[in-house]
C-alpha cells in the first residue's frame, strides 16, 4: 500500500525497508523527529491484508499490534490503496479509529495509477466509509513525492481543530440559534457544554433523550462543525434527561 514509503517521504531519508509487495512490515515502527520546529513521532503499522493473506500466526500478532497502537497517536492517517479501492479489512479498521476517538485523514496513495476522477473516487470513499465522513482526503503518490507538503499542512490543521473548545456560554447562543429547526419531534434544548477534548464531545440537557432522532443528531452535528471545525476528529453528542433540581437552570450567555 506504500506506508513505508510514505514515511520516508515524510522524514526525506531512506529508514524503512519498502517494496511493492503489501505487508513488508510486520511491526510497528516508531521514529522520531523534527518538523519546523516540532516534534513528531510516526508510527508505521504492520499492513492488514485481506483474510486469505494472513494465515499466519505472525501475521495475525502483527495486525493486533497495528490495531493496539492506534490508541497512541495524536492523528492517524489512514492509507487507501488507489488502484486496489477500499476492501472490507479497511472498513474494519476504520471502525477501530471511531471506537478510538482519533482525529483521522484518509490519504488515497498511488493516485498516479488512477485513471478515475477525484470527486467521483472521493463521493464512492464517502458512501463506502461514511462514519468517517469527517475526516478530510488527501491524494498523493508516495512514491513520487507527490501531495507530501500538502500532508504536512494537512496535519498540522487537524492538530489544531482538535485542541478547538467549545466554551459553554458559546454553546448556548449556538442552540439559541437552532433551536426549532429540524426538530420534528420538538425536542427541548436547555443547555450545553463541552465535557471532553479528545474526541470533542457535546453533553446536551434535553427535554427526552429518548426522541432525539438520528436525523436530528446529524443536523446538530453539521452545525457543530460549521461553528467550530473540528476538521478530522469524531464529534461524540450525549443527550441527558435534565434534571429536577435543574429545572430552574437558565442558558449563560
Amino acid at each position: 500500500m506504500g506506508k513505508s514509503t510514505l514515511v520516508n517521504q515524510l522524514l526525506g531519508e531512506q529508514r524503512m525497508i519498502t517494496s511493492p509487495i503489501a505487508g513488508t512490515t510486520v511491526d510497528t515502527v516508531d521514529t522520531d523527529f523534527v518538523q519546523e520546529g516540532k516534534f513528531f513521532r510516526i508510527l508505521d503499522t504492520a499492513g492488514i491484508r485481506r483474510r486469505s493473506k494472513t494465515e499466519q500466526g505472525v501475521e495475525v500478532l502483527s495486525v493486533l499490534q497495528a490495531l493496539r497502537s492506534v490508541a497512541d497517536v495524536d492523528v492517524a492517517l489512514f492509507l487507501i490503496d488507489g488502484y486496489e479501492g477500499i476492501t472490507d479489512q479497511d472498513e474494519k479498521v476504520a471502525g477501530e479509529l471511531i471506537n478510538a476517538g482519533k482525529p483521522v485523514i484518509l490519504v488515497v496513495n498511488k493516485w498516479d495509477t488512477c485513471r478515475t476522477e477525484r470527486d467521483a473516487y472521493a463521493e464512492r470513499i464517502r458512501d463506502e466509509l461514511g462514519f468517517l465522513d469527517f475526516a478530510p482526503i488527501l491524494f498523493m503518490s508516495a512514491r513520487k513525492g507527490e501531495g507530501v507538503e500538502d500532508l504536512w499542512g494537512l496535519i498540522d490543521e487537524v492538530l489544531r481543530q482538535r485542541f478547538v473548545v467549545a466554551t459553554t456560554a458559546d454553546l448556548n447562543r449556538f442552540l439559541e440559534l437552532v433551536e426549532g429547526t429540524n426538530n420534528p419531534q420538538n425536542v427541548k434544548l436547555f443547555y450545553a457544554s463541552q465535557t471532553t477534548k479528545n474526541p470533542p464531545t457535546i453533553t446536551f440537557m434535553v427535554s427526552d433523550p429518548k426522541k432525539v432522532h438520528f436525523a436530528y443528531e446529524r443536523f446538530l452535528k453539521n452545525e457543530l462543525r460549521g461553528r467550530y471545525g473540528w476538521m478530522g476528529s469524531p464529534l461524540k453528542l450525549i443527550f441527558k434527561a435534565r434534571k429536577r433540581s435543574e429545572s430552574k437552570r437558565t442558558r449563560k450567555s
